[in-house]
């Protein structure tokens, strides 16, 4: 047991040397912004979610089934009839 708690501050140590490293390459600005975005989405997961690309103009998976899940229409192609997208009285 003392072996792996040793082992778990040596591995903590590296970890806190690459953070700081990185860190160091990031303007503190940046930096502080980041910080409160993710507290903020901590506290309230309503929040925009700091983790997700915020890449406008470019379609992803994610962002193609999140569309289709908040759709009303839930049909995919394959064999489905489009006639089920066209409201209920058609």
């Amino acid at each position: 047991m003392a072996k792996k708690a040793m082992l778990a501050g040596l591995d903590m140590a590296e970890h806190v040397i690459a953070h700081d490293e990185l860190s160091s390459t990031i303007s503190e600005t940046i930096l502080e912004a980041w910080t409160l975005e993710i507290e903020a989405w901590e506290q309230d997961p309503t929040q925009p979610n700091p983790f997700e690309e915020k890449i406008e103009g470019i379609v992803t998976w994610s962002l193609i089934i999140t569309h289709h899940l908040r759709s009303p229409c839930r049909a995919f192609a394959g064999g489905h009839s489009s006639r089920t997208c066209r409201g209920r009285g058609s």
